[in-house]
C-alpha cells in the first residue's frame, strides 16, 4: 500500500509542477513588465478574443499612449515576440509562452 501511496503522490507532484509551468507562461488581459510579471520571449493568442489589441510599451507613467513602440487590432491567433519594457492587452483571450 505504501508503494500505491508513493507513486500517487510522485504524479501528483508532477501535474502540480506542470499546471504551475503553466501559469507561469500563461496570462490575459491587463499591462505588464516585462520580466517581472511575464518573462520575455515569443507568445501566442488561442484567437478566443473578439478585436483583439496589443501594445508593446516603452514606459508607464499615467497615459500607455504617450508610450506605444508599436500596437496592433486583429481578430484571431496572434504570435508575437515581446521584448519591450511593458506589453498591454485587451481581448485577446490567453497569451501562451511558445518561444
Amino acid at each position: 500500500m505504501a508503494r500505491r501511496e508513493t507513486d500517487v503522490k510522485a504524479r501528483e507532484d508532477a501535474v502540480s509542477a506542470a499546471e504551475a509551468a503553466k501559469d507561469a507562461n500563461t496570462f490575459g488581459d491587463g499591462i505588464y513588465a516585462v520580466g517581472t510579471d511575464i518573462q520575455p520571449g515569443r507568445y501566442h493568442t488561442d484567437g478566443s478574443g473578439d478585436s483583439c489589441y496589443d501594445a508593446l510599451l516603452s514606459g508607464m507613467d499615467g497615459n500607455s499612449l504617450d508610450n506605444i513602440i508599436d500596437n496592433n487590432n486583429v481578430d484571431g491567433p496572434v504570435t508575437l515576440d515581446i521584448t519591450s519594457p511593458y506589453f498591454e492587452s485587451s481581448r485577446c483571450g490567453t497569451w501562451t509562452k511558445v518561444g
